[in-house]
């Protein structure tokens, strides 16, 4: 890193980092990214969340043109609702073999499809419907059932997420049956979950890969996270910023520090590069 200039890319993480408490875009996010697309730098969201739903999110942003690294680098578009450039999915057998364990082990889990989300979670009707309102205007197909798993085996399977709600013993044995397969790797997103994805699958690989059609280098992108699944994207990148709410492991690999996610810590280090102060948020402590 020798200046600011050298920013072409700016890529950020959804929950926890770009987007506020409400789990929407604060209005200082979305122009400190207007500001720094309309001085030329290439704009992306990596996120753990579909696709479509990071479409949706950035089109209420305003962010027309960004680029989409979904399902942790599963799944790739080159702008909102635009053309798939990648989707890495898992094998009939593979995904079938995991959705064994997680049934004989009563887990409680959310299969995600390239267009869809399956989950056998015991929803009341008010539940349901809460949940089927974080895929709202996204195309998103939502099935809730105790079959849930069985019957995403019929589409293609992209990413696991398995949440501890109580039964630690259940979650815990889940984890290390699934870890012993091979083809996978876990990671997490928040305290409650583990995702299974498949190996050569990440963040950071989505985003290099993206960046790369750009004409871009990893050194020349600044990526924006708080947990878990963003260290290996924050470590590819030359620019790794870690939000002030991010985990200490996050902090420690990240060059610079910024506030926390509500309160727009995004904008905060954006205005900095493009005024020329980058400088002032190396490893600060928020």
């Amino acid at each position: 890193m020798t200046g600011e200039q050298e920013v072409q890319m700016i890529v950020s993480d959804l929950d926890g980092t770009l987007l506020g408490n409400d789990g929407r875009v604060p209005e200082a996010n979305a122009k400190a990214l207007k500001r720094a697309c309309d001085s030329g730098i290439r704009i992306a969201i990596a996120s753990g969340r579909l696709p479509a739903v990071c479409s949706r999110i950035a089109l209420d942003a305003g962010l027309k043109h960004c680029g989409i690294v979904g399902m942790n680098g599963a799944q790739i578009w080159d702008s909102p609702f635009g053309q798939p450039l990648r989707e890495a999915s898992f094998t009939s057998a593979l995904a079938a073999e995991v959705v064994g364990i997680l049934q004989s082990l009563a887990c409680i889990y959310n299969v995600y499809t390239i267009d869809g989300v399956y989950t056998n979670r015991s929803l009341s009707d008010k539940e349901a419907e809460r949940f089927r309102g974080h895929f709202a205007g996204s195309g998103v197909r939502v099935v809730i059932s105790p079959d849930a798993g069985y019957e995403a085996l019929k589409r293609r399977v992209v990413k696991f997420l398995v949440k501890n709600t109580g039964d630690r013993a259940g979650f815990d044995a889940a984890k290390c049956f699934v870890s012993k397969l091979q083809g996978i790797y876990l990671t997490a997103s928040a305290a409650d979950n583990f995702e299974i994805m498949l190996n050569d699958v990440g963040k950071d690989e989505g985003v290099c890969y993206l960046a790369q059609r750009s004409g871009f280098s990893a050194k020349s992108i600044m990526a924006f996270g708080d947990y878990d699944n963003d260290i290996p994207m924050l470590k590819a990148c030359g620019f790794s910023v870690a939000m002030g709410n991010a985990q200490a492991e996050v902090k420690a690999v990240a060059d610079y520090i910024t506030c926390d996610h509500a309160q727009a810590g995004v904008a905060a280090v954006i205005d900095a590069l493009l005024d020329g102060r980058l400088s002032e948020y190396a490893k600060r402590r928020i």
